[in-house]
């Protein structure tokens, strides 16, 4: 029994050497202790274990008193840190998917914090396309209502308004929210449309060109206004006015399809002349030149007369 004391110590003392600062040998886990053992802790500065309530240093257990309770202590500790070094490293080493739970829209979670007048302005839209108008008109009064200052909401809510019939409330509104951003492009574009869709021409070119001054690079308000010159019999007016963002040729080309979609033919015909008299290689203005042509013939019975030249 004497000649073992020396190897069980060199053993101990080779095991304090190869595992420094290991806490001990009293497994936890992440609900607390086991046999109501105090939770373990470090010291603020992360040198010391601690145990029990805050402020309160661990108590010490005593080492082991013969060598057969160390060599004990040291199978049982050498066991149990290659055990947790063994885990880690297969832990680390280990892919785990990456699992992403699938979204659920119904959640309660995606509903918003705070309701903004989008979300009726959605049920509103939804509401008209599936034939609801009066709980269309509901869900924007309550848009109104929760942001009566909100031009967005009043642009929205006009445009419903001028799509059943009440031109004269969606003007009114759109005068509102003008009153509000009185360079608001789409409230501008928008008041001169509804004008127009109502035959009132003069009125619709005022706020139409005053779009095209906002945003003079914008095809879109470009071309609105010379829908409306070309329907108040301005067609030279609406080739200047597109001349400014398309060639001569084009800018007569599109004039043209608009006389066509007015209904005159006659005056169409000659400013689809010209764009080919500008550009020869152009292939949709002897298209669309070709097309009025035998409209004409068909409305005359007969070969369409000669045009005399815009300019």
């Amino acid at each position: 029994m004497a000649r073992r004391k020396p190897l069980a110590y060199a053993v101990w003392g080779c095991v304090l050497g190869l595992f420094p600062g290991c806490a001990g040998n009293v497994p936890f886990t992440d609900h607390g202790a086991s046999q109501a053992q105090p939770p373990v802790r470090y010291s603020a500065d992360g040198s010391t274990l601690m145990s029990g309530p805050a402020g309160n240093s661990a108590v010490a257990t005593a080492p082991p008193s013969t060598p057969a309770q160390m060599a004990k202590s040291i199978g049982s500790s050498v066991t149990q840190t290659v055990q947790t070094v063994g885990h880690k490293i297969s832990s680390a080493l280990e892919i785990e998917p990456k699992v992403i739970p699938a979204d659920d829209p119904a959640s309660l979670a995606h509903m918003p914090k705070d309701l903004s007048p989008a979300i009726y302005i959605q049920s509103a839209l939804w509401s008209e396309r599936n034939g609801h108008p009066e709980n269309a008109r509901q869900q924007y009064e309550k848009a109104m209502e929760m942001s009566p200052r909100n031009v967005t909401t009043m642009i929205h809510y006009a445009r419903f308004l001028d799509r059943q019939d009440r031109g004269d409330e969606a003007v009114a509104l759109i005068q509102r929210a003008l009153s509000i951003e009185p360079r608001n492009v789409v409230a501008l574009n928008d008041l001169g449309l509804c004008h127009a869709r109502h035959g009132r021409f003069q009125e619709a070119l005022i706020p139409l060109r005053q779009a095209v001054e906002v945003q003079p690079e914008n095809p879109r308000y470009r071309n609105n206004l010379a829908n409306v010159l070309v329907a108040s019999g301005q067609a030279p007016a609406a080739v200047e006015t597109l001349s400014q963002i398309h060639p001569p040729a084009i800018a007569h080309y599109n004039v043209g399809c608009l006389l066509v979609r007015h209904r005159k033919m006659d005056e169409a015909a000659r400013h689809l002349a010209h764009s080919i008299q500008l550009d020869p290689k152009f292939p949709s203005s002897q298209a669309m030149l070709a097309q009025v042509n035998d409209q004409l013939r068909v409305a005359t019975n007969s070969q369409p007369r000669s045009l005399p030249p815009i300019y």
